[in-house]
């Protein structure tokens, strides 16, 4: 029971350091430094994908029945998933995108790009100086990147955009009693209060957030 108080904590200020990172790239973003924000803004999203997979661990370390030797190579998996980055991506992404709404046709670039890893690539293209690569080596003969005309302002926007929606839409159904989350720890800084902010700092939206926003809120706010 202490190791999970302490997961809870950690996915509690896991969260918390998402909404720092997403801030601090929507600040750069009016500030038009681009492959900044870009760069925090894809890191505010492996944050939050480290948040649910810590909320994931509590669930099943709490539900679970399997054996000592299970549990043991669920907890390699686990401490594995939370220091690669693309794991996380795609934690993330299995909150915030609805999957099945495309079947059958093309994933959304910032799907694909998880599942490819190129986005862990461009993370890196929006960093540092480099030269592209030949395969996985890098091509010494190869254009030079540069982060500044690498990342562009919408890059940026469709993965702000991204997240500031998510958090809005989770917060508001927690607090209408749609949705739920495995801490109480993180359910405490799903607030309507973070709602009003987030939507003070980005005021941008997706035409799939605003339709989902419209049905969950109207649902009464619990007490």
């Amino acid at each position: 029971m202490k190791n999970l108080k302490k997961v809870a904590k950690m996915s509690r200020l896991a969260f918390l350091n998402a909404l720092r990172l997403h801030s601090d790239s929507i600040f750069l973003y009016k500030k038009k430094s681009y492959p900044s924000s870009f760069l925090l803004a894809v890191l505010a999203q492996e944050e939050l994908g480290k948040t649910f997979l810590l909320e994931d661990h509590v669930y099943r370390t709490r539900t679970s029945e399997k054996t000592d030797e299970l549990d043991l190579e669920y907890g390699k998996l686990f401490l594995e998933g939370l220091k690669s980055h693309k794991i996380k991506q795609g934690r993330f992404s299995r909150e915030a995108d609805d999957v099945w709404k495309y079947r059958g046709n093309r994933y959304p670039r910032e799907v694909r790009e998880i599942s490819s890893g190129a986005l862990d690539e461009r993370k890196q293209n929006a960093t540092y100086v480099g030269l592209t690569k030949d395969g996985k080596k890098i091509n010494l003969k190869g254009r030079v990147i540069n982060p500044v005309t690498k990342i562009k302002s919408k890059d940026c926007e469709s993965y702000i955009t991204r997240l500031n929606d998510y958090i809005i839409e989770l917060s508001e159904g927690c607090r209408r009693g749609i949705y739920t989350v495995d801490t109480e720890e993180l359910d405490s800084e799903l607030t309507l209060n973070l709602v009003s902010e987030l939507e003070s700092l980005w005021a941008k939206k997706s035409k799939d957030s605003v339709n989902k926003l419209n049905k969950i809120r109207k649902f009464s706010i619990e007490k």
